[in-house]
């Protein structure tokens, strides 16, 4: 008995090979796995002819890496956005730290969970969507941006939402690049005014 199950073992096994191996030279000879192999030898040989840069300062990278640094700090920041229409910035109010899009993620974008069973009849690993901690998926992209405003004469801070593209800065701007408050409140006086309907006289 033992021998007879042996012997179906290697039947299969041996059909399974040979059903494998012709899929495996297919591949192997296919006209993008051609292309690929081409596409390496053409890279090696650049490579072989044009080394990589001679970067010594590394300054970039240290430049970078401070970057991230002040990022990490809790620093008062001033935030504007653009007006098209003035052609000057506005001042939105004094933040801390610098903006972040809204379609940052908390956690990985994705997750990889393995599957059987499937449709097809398949199995294997797939790449699926995965919910932030509030259990709701965040867009891949937006224009959108929060930014934490500080309550002018206290200590809170709140989310303050934009869907305007705004400019954050260590340091208020110049005043000749930044409208006046108070002439951007006559302007926006005048700018509801002519947008009001004037009432119809009344007929005699």
């Amino acid at each position: 008995m033992k021998n007879a199950a042996k012997t179906l073992f290697t039947s299969v096994l041996v059909l399974s090979l040979a059903l494998f191996i012709p899929g495996c030279d297919e591949y192997k000879n296919s006209s993008d796995t051609v292309q690929q192999d081409q596409q390496e030898t053409m890279l090696k040989e650049a490579t072989a002819q044009v080394p990589m840069p001679g970067i010594t300062k590394w300054r970039e990278r240290k430049m970078f890496k401070l970057i991230y640094e002040m990022r990490d700090q809790e620093i008062t920041t001033y935030t504007y956005a653009f007006s098209q229409m003035l052609g000057k910035f506005v001042f939105i109010g004094r933040t801390i730290g610098y903006p972040v899009p809204y379609s940052t993620q908390y956690t990985s974008p994705s997750k990889a969970e393995w599957r059987t069973g499937s449709a097809n009849g398949g199995y294997g690993w797939v790449v699926l969507p995965q919910a932030d901690p509030n259990s709701l998926f965040s867009p891949a992209s937006s224009d959108a941006t929060y930014v934490m405003m500080k309550v002018e004469g206290t200590s809170e801070i709140f989310p303050f939402y934009c869907e305007d593209k705004l400019s954050t800065y260590p340091r208020p701007l110049p005043a000749r690049l930044v409208v006046d408050s108070e002439k951007l409140d006559i302007y926006q006086r005048k700018t509801v005014e002519t947008q009001v309907p004037t009432a119809p006289s009344p007929s005699r």
